[in-house]
Formats: C-alpha cells, structure tokens, sequence
C-alpha cells in the first residue's frame, strides 16, 4: 500500500528526479493508495496527470477537479495538491513530471527565461484540466502517451527523442496558454494558512494536538480554520491529524517487536483502543489484521 511521504513544510520526499536527465514517467493505480487518498503535498516538480481508466477528484489550491478516463491535468511547480479516487477497484494514470530546467539547464539563457519561467510563474497557471473535447489538448495528452511508451522502452537514444519531443509539446503548451501568463493574481491567503496548520500538524502528531493549537498555528480562529480545512482538503483539522497518525504508525507495524499498545502512543493516540477504532474506520480492518498482511 503505498503513501505520500511528506516533511514538515509537506514537500514530498517520495523520490526526486536523476538531475542528470530530471524527467520520470510512472504508471500509477491510485487505488493502491492509502485509504484511496495521496495527503497533501507539493514538489518543485511539474507534474502531468493523464487519467487511462476509472474516476478520480483532484484538489488543488482550493479547486476541486472531478476527472474521468481520457481526461488529465497539469500541476505546476510547488503547488498544494491531494487527490482521492472514486472507485476503489480501478484508477490508473500515466504521471509524468520534470524539472523545469529540463527544457534549458541554463536558467537565464533565452529558452528558460523566454519560455519557461512566464509559465511556471503564472498564477493562473497553478494548474490546467486537460480535456479531449479541446483539440489541442487531445493531441497534447495523446503525444504524451507516446512519449511514455519511450520511457518506457528506453531504447537507445530514447533520451534525445524525449527532450525533443516535450520540447515541441512545451511549445504548443505555451503558445495555448499565452493569454493565461503575465496576469498577477492575488496570494491566496487560505492556501498559507492551511500549509501553516499542516506543517504544525505534522512536526507535532505525536503529541496532544488541540483544534485551538492549530488554529493558533495558522493565525485564526477556530471556526475559521474549520472552514479552511473543509473548503481545502474536505475534512475537519481534527480527522485530519488522525488521518496523519494513522498513516505513520503503518511503517510501525511492520516492526513486530513493537507491540500495538506501544505504536498507538507512538503515533499520538491516547489509548490503544482509541487508536484500534480509528484504524479499522479508515483502514477497515484492525492494526493487528493489517500487521499480519
């Protein structure tokens, strides 16, 4: 089962591209993923989601995005975003994510500088849907596929034909969102505050954590951070941290000289019963059933 590993400031520690060649192409079925939900988390990676069969929701910066098969999405650089599936049998993409310096290792030469960075600096484009009913976003996603079979394949000199042709794919992408680039847009205060409150969640959920802790770690008020929390990630701050405590104990129980007893305090629950209940809700089996899978 797998997770998204996160540090204090929710950067993904997962994996980071070979600096070499910084462009990677997985196939993933998110519903292997833990309780069929990636946590919030962020990269300096753009990410490409191409959605192949069964339903997904995205968040992102406070949008939620609803997609079906042959539908996609692009998450820039550094962009809050969590997604869970709809159907627990069946959600597999193809996600493909590069370094922006993959187009040109020189940050102030001409390519970068020209068409790099009005893209990964726009506000507007924190994110774009891809549709196929949109004819340039069809082709876009379908020259991509391609370009996974390559990755895929590895071929000799597969690396040559895979700059050049996210060279010509980036082109198009930036000559489609010209009139999106440029265009200041406000910060959005909400996606601070809820980086705030999950950092502090997450140096902290070993510990007694009070809706008033987080709240104050956000600079708001209770109520407020209710709402945040709802309108951001779809849940209460309070399931939230346990959402955290569960998924961290899960690497715990693989140690079978730890006793459950222990991992439940580890993990910053109050009792071991307490911490059995919430499991089995979101796992929907017992921690010692999920230890002997």
């Amino acid at each position: 089962m797998r997770q998204i590993v996160t540090d204090g400031s929710l950067k993904e520690l997962n994996e980071s591209l070979d600096v070499r060649f910084p462009f990677k192409i997985t196939r993933e079925d998110y519903a292997n993923y833990y309780h069929h939900y990636f946590r919030a988390h962020w990269h300096p990676e753009i990410e490409i989601h191409l959605l192949m069969e069964g339903e997904s929701f995205f968040t992102i910066q406070n949008r939620d995005y609803y997609l079906k098969a042959g539908e996609g999405l692009f998450i820039n650089q550094n962009i809050l975003h969590l997604g869970r599936v709809t159907e627990k049998d069946l959600c597999r993409s193809i996600v493909i994510r590069m370094e922006p310096y993959f187009l040109d290792r020189d940050q102030k030469g001409i390519v970068y500088q020209k068409y790099v960075k009005p893209v990964i600096e726009s506000r507007k484009l924190e994110q774009l849907r891809l549709s196929g009913d949109v004819p340039w976003q069809k082709q876009w996603m379908k020259d991509f596929l391609e370009i996974a079979d390559l990755f895929d394949e590895k071929a000799d000199g597969y690396e040559l034909e895979i700059q050049g042709r996210v060279s010509k794919l980036w082109k198009e992408f930036y000559l489609q969102t010209k009139h999106l680039q440029h265009i200041p847009l406000p910060e959005n205060k909400d996606t601070e505050k809820m980086k705030m409150a999950l950092s502090f969640i997450e140096e902290n959920y070993k510990k007694k954590i009070t809706l008033a802790q987080i709240a104050h770690a956000c600079g708001t008020c209770q109520s407020e951070c209710c709402r945040i929390f709802q309108e951001i990630l779809k849940t209460s701050p309070m399931e939230y941290v346990n959402t955290v405590r569960i998924q961290n104990s899960l690497n715990a129980l693989k140690n079978k000289k730890k006793s459950i007893t222990e991992i439940a305090y580890q993990s910053g629950f109050s009792s071991a019963s307490y911490y059995a209940e919430v499991f089995r809700k979101k796992m929907g089996c017992t921690p010692g059933q999920y230890r002997k899978k």
